[in-house]
């Protein structure tokens, strides 16, 4: 234990002690940087009698100074992502490591389960790491007075934050790529690895399929489906019921609307029976309400498959048999639209953080942080409470699930047009 609390100290101190001795040395590697222009501003001066093409600047993305606003970016964004993720797997760590040393998991589980957490604590993190990044990098180039060289030499601050839009834009369209094919897996893959952590079966609690969430054996032998149920309240949503004979051949199927436990059986309602004899159906029926025996709520208590272990398609059909089905969907269609609207909100974040970097930026890059930290923490707790209000209803699940895109887009769009380019 001497030696085990000792060694955080020792690591900060070798990197300060590095840290320090290379603060006085110019980095080679950039020095690229300050020769091309040269070149730059000769290839402009040649070429200005032949006038300057309107689009010039666009047609020649990614230009120099695009990858020199870049590296800077990129660079805060890696140890951004880097200091937040490894701060949540050690949090995540000391809450597992008892059930790691009782149950002793393989290696390769305990990895597995960590390479599943981080790719979703990352997706949830990129919009607060793209303010971070983007604060602090354009606050550095602020803090050096190189925005006012940069507007001295005719490049306003829009066309300068451009490579930085570019970059959020692309990361909104992997992470939206990640949460359709690779999120939903990985979701899955974290609760096995986290059963075999705990010393639970596998699957304990994770529907792989619609089938394991929807269709039980009962105990007397016959098949039950549903589309949803709720054994807290003893409702099932559309259930049917499936009887056979010893050859297994269908001979009765019971349908109902709703089916709601009255404490000892099942009362469907609005449903329907058919009767088959052999191939031929002997028998069809309607009824308003009818009573049927079954297994007590607590044996659908399965856990189902949540938002994000699914697919957008796949959600899209599953919220629209339950809204079929006279089910409760508010919170599925709030999700539903999140697809989308969570990794918009990386480029607009980004947007948001390019006046007040400028604005803060003599202030250093602390002065960024701070502001990055209390932006990123409003609009987290702005994005749960419009969440909330759109799973209970409060709100159409369309606006709750876009009102943060809204509201930062809205506030950035008036600080920039406030903002001297």
């Amino acid at each position: 234990p001497g030696v085990a609390i000792w060694i955080p100290n020792a690591v900060l101190l070798s990197v300060g002690a590095a840290a320090i001795a290379r603060s006085g040395r110019n980095r080679a590697r950039w020095h690229w940087l300050s020769r091309r222009p040269q070149r730059t501003r000769a290839t402009r001066q040649a070429s200005s009698a032949h006038g300057r093409p309107r689009f010039g600047s666009l047609l020649r993305f990614p230009a120099i100074l695009d990858r020199y606003v870049l590296a800077r970016f990129f660079t805060i964004l890696f140890l951004a992502v880097a200091s937040v993720l490894l701060l949540a797997v050690i949090v995540d760590y000391a809450d597992h490591v008892d059930k790691i040393a009782k149950n002793h998991p393989p290696t390769s589980v305990v990895l597995g389960y960590y390479r599943c957490f981080v790719l979703s604590i990352g997706m949830q993190i990129a919009p607060f790491v793209a303010l971070i990044a983007t604060l602090v990098s354009l606050g550095v180039l602020s803090k050096h007075n190189e925005d006012t060289a940069f507007r001295a030499s005719g490049v306003s601050l829009h066309r300068l934050s451009a490579p930085i839009l570019a970059a959020t834009a692309a990361a909104a369209l992997l992470l939206f790529a990640l949460g359709e094919y690779v999120a939903p897996y990985a979701e899955q893959q974290e609760a096995r690895y986290r059963n075999i952590i705990y010393g639970r079966p596998v699957d304990y609690g994770v529907a792989r399929t619609p089938s394991e969430r929807n269709w039980r054996c009962a105990s007397d032998g016959k098949i039950w489906h549903q589309e949803e149920s709720d054994p807290d309240r003893g409702i099932l949503v559309s259930p049917s019921v499936f009887e056979f004979d010893k050859n297994f051949d269908l001979v009765r199927r019971e349908g109902a609307r709703e089916a709601s436990w009255d404490g000892k059986q099942w009362v469907f309602r609005q449903g329907w029976t058919r009767t088959f004899g052999g191939s031929a159906e002997t028998v069809y029926r309607t009824y308003l309400e009818d009573r049927v025996a079954g297994d007590p709520p607590r044996a659908f208590a399965r856990e189902r498959r949540t938002p994000e272990q699914m697919r957008w398609r796949e959600l899209q059909r599953f919220a629209g048999r339950l809204k079929a089905g006279g089910y409760p969907t508010a919170d599925l269609e709030t999700a539903l639209h999140s697809k989308f609207s969570a990794p918009a909100l990386v480029p607009l974040m980004a947007l948001l953080a390019i006046p007040f970097a400028f604005r803060i930026g003599r202030r250093g890059a602390l002065a960024g942080i701070g502001v990055g930290l209390a932006l990123g923490m409003g609009f987290l707790i702005a994005a749960a409470f419009f969440t909330k209000l759109g799973d209970v209803g409060a709100l159409p699940a369309v606006l709750a699930a876009w009102s943060p895109n809204v509201l930062a887009a809205t506030g950035a769009i008036y600080l920039l047009l406030r903002l001297r380019t």
